[in-house]
């Protein structure tokens, strides 16, 4: 198992795969959030990841940057999917969203001045098990608070109001916008 990190345009024969598996998942329409794997959806990308399984994709995602987001913060496994061959829920943890997890981190490390990386999700009462199980699994401390933070542009549309949790340099969080309610 292992998970390639790169930025579009950089590598033709991991951008014809990535491409590949994102349009298998944005055609299928049986997916309630399939219109999530646009194409201008990972256009915005700073970098995509596949994680690989006995050498055939396993997770896909990407790391996203954006201006309603402080400086130097990231949202990583951002669109987070298994590819058709391995659809299935993702109800637990595997080796495989670890690996994806170090690479997409490390890759920040080497090519941005990244300070916070974070994953977020419209759900509530996602964010201690995940705390929980990077920590064990992965050796990876995020930590979360109890404010929603502003993830997409539009600050009236709730679905852009988000739980995260976050890995890096928590002073960032005092210039995000955020809904303390």
């Amino acid at each position: 198992m292992y998970t390639k990190t790169w930025r579009l345009g950089t590598d033709t024969e991991l951008d014809q795969l990535f491409e590949t598996l994102r349009r298998q998942q944005y055609n299928n329409h049986n997916h309630k959030l399939w219109k999530n794997y646009s194409y201008s959806a990972f256009a915005e990308c700073e970098a995509v990841s596949i994680n690989f399984v006995d050498d055939l994709p396993f997770f896909c995602s990407g790391i996203l940057k954006k201006s309603c987001w402080p400086n130097n913060t990231y949202r990583i496994l951002n669109r987070l999917w298994k590819p058709a061959e391995r659809a299935s829920s993702i109800t637990r943890l595997s080796p495989g969203l670890g690996s994806m997890l170090h690479s997409q981190l490390d890759w920040l490390k080497e090519n941005t001045d990244y300070k916070l990386a974070f994953i977020s999700r419209e759900t509530n009462h996602w964010q201690q098990f995940f705390l929980d199980n990077f920590k064990k699994y992965f050796d990876l401390e995020f930590k979360m608070d109890d404010n929603k933070y502003l993830t997409c542009n539009n600050a009236t549309d709730p679905s852009c109001w988000q739980k995260i949790i976050y890995y890096g340099d928590h002073t960032i969080l005092s210039s995000w916008e955020k809904d303390e309610k």
